[in-house]
């Protein structure tokens, strides 16, 4: 899911040294799903920065805390000189789709 525009945001997400953390609320039919979400420069989205964390509830809206000075393994650190301004989720990170509501 790309939440925006493929422009991104009128402005870049304000990352500082203090503030790395998002929170969202989200809905799923199941504990233990993985939910990346990352954040790109839609300029060159190759300049990126994601984390990732598993729903606790299932079939119910519950809000997570996405801290992206920890960021997924293997991946590139938070950078606060870039300007991310392009949200990209992914439920059920890592399987193939089964039609599930998230």
């Amino acid at each position: 899911v790309t939440v925006g525009t493929e422009a991104g945001f009128a402005s870049p997400i304000p990352f500082n040294t203090v503030d790395t953390k998002v929170k969202l609320d989200v809905y799923s039919p199941a504990v233990g799903i993985p939910v990346l979400f990352k954040f790109e420069v839609s300029s060159n989205t190759a300049i990126a920065v994601e984390t990732i964390m598993l729903t606790t509830v299932a079939n119910a809206w519950e809000t997570i805390e996405f801290d992206f000075a920890v960021e997924n393994p293997g991946t590139p650190p938070l950078d606060l000189a870039n300007p991310y301004n392009k949200a990209v989720l992914f439920f059920d990170f890592g399987t193939v789709g089964d039609g599930s509501i998230y």
